[in-house]
């Protein structure tokens, strides 16, 4: 189960670092355009050249996040590739580029601890034991 949990959560994230990826790409190209621009109006004498410093700081500070973004996206699949046990061709493998959308209604509060109590996999198993253990010691009912 905790295998499972994890692996379904290193998902999430690749798919997550899979969509920082693409936001920094379009970053770096809104950024290069933008310092592109800026050396044209410093060429042609329209502002200082402080402005196309900043500019070129803001450019290469986005291609900067994109290597990082990389870097996160590599790590997050390898991380899944070894819970999910593949090597080889086997990690040649691609998923939705978006994560779901956040459902819009919101969730009913009503008995929330309670469902969270009833579902709990923890709570059960912990049940079960006394639930045993109160057979072994003739208890016809352990749980009350």
């Amino acid at each position: 189960m905790d295998l499972a949990g994890q692996t379904r959560t290193t998902f999430y994230r690749v798919q997550a670092d899979e969509q920082m990826l693409e936001m920094f790409q379009q970053i770096v190209l809104a950024t290069q355009a933008g310092y592109e621009f800026t050396q044209r109006l410093v060429e042609a004498g329209n502002i200082p050249e402080l402005d196309l410093l900043l500019q070129q700081m803001l450019y290469e500070g986005s291609k900067l996040e994109l290597a990082v973004a990389e870097v996160a996206l590599v790590e997050s699949r390898e991380s899944l590739n070894r819970l999910m046990g593949l090597w080889g061709e086997d990690t040649i493998w691609t998923v939705e580029s978006r994560l779901p959308d956040v459902p819009g209604e919101t969730m009913p509060l009503d008995n929330l601890e309670k469902g969270a109590i009833e579902k709990s996999i923890d709570l059960s198993i912990a049940r079960q034991r006394i639930i045993s253990a109160g057979k072994q010691l003739g208890i016809a009912n352990a749980t009350k």
